[in-house]
C-alpha cells in the first residue's frame, strides 16, 4: 500500500500490461525458435535414418506418408509467431514440451 501511495501508482496513465505482455511474447517466441531448431535437427536425423533403412525403401505409393501420419511421426510446425496473438495460437496448438527431443 505504501508503494501505491508513495509512487502514486493509482493515478498513472500508462498501462504497464501491454509492455509486460510483449516482453513475455518475445521470450516465448525466442523459446519456440530455439526449441524448433533443436527439434528439427533431431527429427531430420531420425528421418534420415528411417528413410535410409532397407525396409523403408520397400514401401510404395502413399505407404510412407500413411505410416508417418498414423505413427504420429509427421513433422511439427510451430507456425507463425510474429505477433502476440500468433504466439498464443502456437502455444495453444503445440505446448513447448512437445518440442523436446
Amino acid at each position: 500500500m505504501d508503494a501505491i501511495t508513495n509512487d502514486r501508482r493509482l493515478i498513472e496513465t500508462v498501462d504497464p500490461l501491454p509492455d509486460l505482455v510483449q516482453s513475455v511474447a518475445n521470450e516465448l517466441r525466442t523459446t519456440f525458435k530455439t526449441a524448433e531448431k533443436a527439434y528439427a535437427a533431431t527429427y531430420n536425423q531420425g528421418m534420415s535414418s528411417l528413410t535410409g533403412s532397407e525396409n523403408w525403401q520397400k514401401l510404395t505409393g502413399d505407404q510412407p506418408q500413411s505410416l508417418l501420419h498414423h505413427s504420429s511421426l509427421a513433422k511439427i510446425d510451430k507456425g507463425p509467431v510474429g505477433c502476440v496473438e500468433e504466439v498464443l495460437f502456437s502455444l495453444n496448438r503445440i505446448n513447448l514440451e512437445s518440442w523436446s527431443p
